[in-house]
């Protein structure tokens, strides 16, 4: 009996069971002949070189996704069945070529034998290119927090450039909204990331392709390294709104937004990597987020709190992100109407020195939920696989 079926990306395991393979890429054959040792060596022929343990199939559709403008694989498909120099034993057109699946299981395939490092290297990559093959998805995230932060802009445009102290109370919320809107970006966007790449983990694991130290790893590095750029796209209300222009000023501002988002994003990462869903995270992630953004020093000001509130405000990170803005916009600037930019940072509570206080804080605060995410996923991730 003659079984055909198409499936999704299958473990090595899985793999094995099948005789023949049909790749397709964009409708058109790529690769249609026995599995195996037939697969491996039409691989090595087009100069594919499989690197060892890994899965042959997923390695081909990566390798795929490279050229998903171009006919390059099937192109390559169709000289190979006209060739008839190629080896007998690795003859694609031969049906009876390669070995078998029976054969296959003689030789099991070898549990996270390749290191730690080379798998960190191989989900890194498959990362990057997960996020960047659809330019027209990449853009348009880039576009819509550009444009939201120029929306801020226009709204309060030319504000920090009044002479007197109105450019200090005028440019105090558009600051709070930048910080708001960052911060929220983030955590929606990791939040969802570990219940939606557990399953593939778990099939990852049982595969002996993975370990779970090198898929969180490299999945977390990916994912805050390309928030925190994008947090990067935040700067046109900078301009607009007319704040400070120097170039220390400028990055100072930058570099407050990257912090917050990478924050932020950890705090994403631990509530997805200890709930079940993204469903489940989504309603434990929205309250949680309430008290830090009251206490990050714009809706209720540090000198305002009630004694008992105190030790919630070092646990804001908007309140950090937010302080290292005000200090670097009004620290040392005087208004014509008398009023200075160091008196009213002092009757919040803020100086000079809190800029690298505060930013110490932000990255002892990421180090912090990175560690707890880490072994929250892993006992989560532990528990599923005992219970299959």
């Amino acid at each position: 009996m003659i079984v055909v079926c198409t499936i999704h990306q299958p473990s090595a395991e899985v793999l094995a069971q099948f005789d023949r393979l049909l790749v397709l890429q964009r409708g058109r054959v790529a690769y249609a002949g026995d599995n195996g040792q037939a697969f491996a060596a039409y691989l090595e022929r087009i100069n594919l070189h499989l690197p060892r343990f890994e899965n042959a199939l997923e390695f081909f559709l990566r390798k795929m996704l490279e050229h998903t403008n171009d006919h390059h694989f099937t192109d390559m498909w169709s000289l190979a069945v006209t060739d008839t120099e190629m080896n007998q034993n690795s003859t694609p057109a031969d049906p009876q070529a390669g070995m078998s699946a029976s054969s296959m299981k003689e030789h099991p395939i070898a549990t996270h034998t390749n290191s730690k490092w080379h798998q960190f290297k191989v989900v890194m990559h498959r990362n990057f290119l997960d996020m960047v093959r659809d330019k027209d998805k990449l853009l348009t995230s880039l576009s819509l927090k550009a444009s939201g932060s120029l929306t801020i802009g226009l709204l309060f445009i030319n504000q920090g450039r009044h002479s007197d102290s109105s450019a200090l109370y005028n440019t105090l919320g558009p600051l709070f909204f930048i910080v708001l809107n960052a911060g929220f970006d983030s955590v929606m966007q990791t939040v969802m990331i570990i219940p939606i790449v557990r399953p593939i983990l778990i099939r990852e694991f049982h595969s002996g392709a993975l370990s779970f130290t090198s898929f969180f790893a490299a999945q977390v590095l990916c994912n805050l390294l390309f928030d925190s750029i994008s947090s990067c796209f935040y700067f046109p209300a900078y301009f607009v709104i007319g704040l400070r222009l120097t170039a220390w000023q400028f990055f100072t501002f930058l570099a407050a937004l990257v912090t917050l988002t990478a924050v932020t994003g950890a705090a994403g990462l631990l509530v997805g990597s200890t709930t079940s869903d993204f469903k489940q995270a989504r309603q434990i992630i929205l309250p949680m987020l309430q008290v830090p953004l009251l206490l990050s020093g714009y809706l209720l000001p540090k000198n305002d709190l009630p004694n008992f509130l105190e030790w919630a405000y070092w646990l804001s990170p908007f309140q950090y992100a937010q302080s290292i803005i005000l200090i670097n916009e009004f620290d040392g600037r005087n208004f014509s109407d008398g009023v200075a930019g160091s008196d009213y940072l002092h009757e919040q509570g803020l100086g000079s020195e809190d800029v690298a206080r505060n930013f110490g804080l932000m990255i002892a605060m990421l180090v912090g939920l990175l560690i707890a995410a880490y072994f929250g996923a892993q006992r989560r991730f532990r528990t599923i696989v005992k219970r299959m």
